[in-house]
């Protein structure tokens, strides 16, 4: 048995003890109203965070937003919102896709400490769309908000 095999059989064979996950309550970090600290930090940003409690909300909200009105060029496939009047898929070519004025993108989750939100591969029609566009609107179910990224 070369060097190789015994070391990755003696990581094999070692008993790990098992250690707790520490209490990171102490930190700080938890937020207390873990929607106001996501919108805290999406401000901190440049950005804005819109609690609505329908999809008929969201549509007034939007209609209402200037730079939603102004928008020559959408991108939206998130039912129940307006469709956008410009198609991506996988093979777009970016350079089709500038000048992209809105996109509307689903986000799978959004972290309040920082203000991050997931977007996944599986609900992106094209992978530049949340970074050629002007204006950017993700849509978060509020079940979809954890407070730290150690949720």
């Amino acid at each position: 048995m070369g060097s190789r095999e015994q070391i990755l059989a003696a990581l094999r064979g070692a008993q790990m003890e098992q250690v707790p996950h520490p209490d990171l309550a102490g930190l700080g970090c938890v937020p207390s109203d873990a929607a106001a600290a996501l919108a805290k930090q999406l401000e901190a940003a440049g950005g804005a965070c819109w609690q609505v409690g329908t999809v008929q909300e969201l549509v007034a909200r939007l209609e209402a937003e200037p730079t939603f009105q102004t928008a020559a060029r959408r991108y939206c496939t998130y039912p129940g919102l307006p469709p956008g009047n410009v198609e991506a898929d996988a093979d777009t070519k970016s350079t089709a896709l500038d000048g992209l004025d809105v996109a509307i993108i689903p986000g799978e989750m959004a972290v309040a400490e920082n203000g991050a939100v997931w977007v996944s591969h599986d609900n992106l029609a094209h992978r530049a769309l949340p970074f050629i566009c002007k204006h950017l609107y993700l849509v978060v179910p509020d079940k979809a908000l954890v407070p730290d990224m150690h949720a």
